[in-house]
């Protein structure tokens, strides 16, 4: 049979049956042979297997010790010093990501950002080390404690994280909540603005729309302000509840006043005149980005940033 299959190994006759017909069931013309290369990816994967479920066996201890490292299995680069198991076994992550189904339980330890649980591709593919970053979260989070810590935080934190003891919502918590509202009243003072009576998040957009949009840098600068300005605070937010640290006013809006002025260090070709020298004397930013030329005394122009 095997002389009859393969020709003899040292033989010069062609097969006369490919292996791919020989591996078929019997019912479609085949001998229902197992491949070997289906049988060593089965046992690859059945490897690859062993680790991500943490079985007991001292040849996944030994690879979580020697390779991982306290490292995910799925942020584990190729490197040509590891064994030819290992760059199998990492070869197939991705067809074995597809497969996965992620059972979530108060005891699991799924890594909320490293394993493949959203779409077969891990958290940290899609949004990167920056969202991470500002979300609060800690890096090796899992989902059972995010869902956990989400559940709680639902029942028993509906409140204002910023301890004014009314409840969470969009408006309260940019707008109306005392620690959030002397944030904005410095950065509106900042602007030479004052306060308005009706302060909510469609008031804010149509205050936006009226009077922030524009080349001037007056303008720009009320832009800069206003999504630094909510970036920190929900930041802020987060970090509180997530992280269980808090910051005093002033410190958030010191780290304002630091994002906006690192933004206007990027800009160029600002004319000196009186309300931009203004605007600039209250965000204490030097005075030495000026440019002394001629033109209307507008400010920053359409292509004045670098």
């Amino acid at each position: 049979m095997r002389d009859y299959l393969w020709a003899r190994a040292r033989g010069r006759k062609r097969s006369k049956v490919s292996w791919s017909q020989v591996c078929k069931p019997k019912d479609e013309g085949g001998l229902k042979l197992r491949r070997v290369v289906d049988c060593n990816k089965a046992a690859v994967m059945r490897l690859l297997w062993d680790i991500i479920t943490d079985r007991l066996s001292l040849w996944v201890r030994w690879c979580k010790d020697e390779i991982l490292k306290g490292r995910s299995l799925w942020l584990i680069e190729w490197k040509q010093s590891l064994s030819v198991t290992w760059k199998y076994i990492l070869k197939l992550r991705t067809l074995v990501s597809a497969n996965l189904v992620y059972s979530i339980g108060h005891n699991s330890t799924w890594s909320l950002w490293h394993d493949p649980w959203f779409q077969n591709c891990p958290l940290f593919a899609r949004v990167g080390n920056r969202a991470i970053y500002n979300s609060g979260l800690p890096r090796n989070a899992t989902l059972s404690e995010v869902i956990q810590d989400w559940r709680i935080g639902l029942v028993q934190s509906s409140l204002c994280p910023f301890g004014c003891g009314q409840q969470e919502s969009i408006d309260h918590l940019f707008f109306h909540c005392p620690f959030t509202r002397s944030i904005w009243s410095k950065v509106l003072y900042l602007h030479n603005n004052t306060f308005p009576t009706a302060w909510n998040w469609d008031n804010i957009v149509t205050r936006a729309l009226d009077h922030s949009i524009g080349n001037h840098f007056h303008l720009w600068m009320r832009r800069a302000g206003l999504a630094a300005t909510v970036y920190h605070c929900w930041r802020e937010r987060n970090n509180i509840i997530f992280r269980q640290t808090a910051a005093s006013p002033s410190v958030l809006l010191a780290r304002i006043i630091l994002d906006v002025a690192r933004k206007v260090a990027m800009c160029m070709s600002i004319l000196d005149t009186p309300t931009n020298r203004s605007i600039l004397g209250n965000w204490e930013i030097e005075e030495s980005i000026f440019c002394h030329c001629s033109g209307d005394g507008s400010g920053l122009g359409g292509n004045g940033r670098r």
